[in-house]
């Protein structure tokens, strides 16, 4: 597993916030190659598959409550991004904005230089990012 081209560069010019992370990987994996990579340092929770009950997987709002919850605390935060890349991803950020309520408005992001191709799905993103670049821009309008 690798970070895309350019994505280290714009986790260092996002360090400022708390990060987090929601996947179908395992946690340990993801956290070995973010500090493989040199970026873990703005990561305060990662949720893999094997934290989160087999019923509450992804687009089950469970693990991204969770994920929260470690980054802020009891407090909840007034906004949220959340960058995928796949059709569920979209659905996971739609039921966490639903289960956090209406204090909390999560943004839903896809990453298309994955491969992505959201314009074939039901579920549609706010905001597509065709590269890292055009992520850092569109993390950076809502600062």
């Amino acid at each position: 597993m690798r970070l895309f081209e350019g994505i280290a560069s714009l986790l260092h010019s996002l360090t400022s916030l708390p990060h987090g992370v929601c996947s179908q990987n395992d946690a340990s994996t993801i956290w070995a190659l973010l500090k493989r990579e040199g970026v873990d340092t703005p990561f305060h929770s990662i949720m893999g598959y094997n934290d989160v009950e087999g019923g509450q997987q992804k687009p089950h709002p469970a693990g991204g409550l969770q994920c929260v919850e470690a980054i802020f605390g009891a407090k909840r935060p007034r906004q949220l991004m959340y960058i995928g890349d796949h059709q569920g991803d979209v659905e996971f950020a739609r039921n966490l904005n639903q289960a956090l309520g209406a204090d909390c408005n999560v943004i839903a992001v896809t990453a298309a230089y994955s491969g992505a191709t959201p314009q074939r799905w039901q579920q549609q993103p706010d905001h597509v990012a065709d590269t890292p670049q055009s992520l850092l821009s569109i993390c950076q309008s809502y600062l």
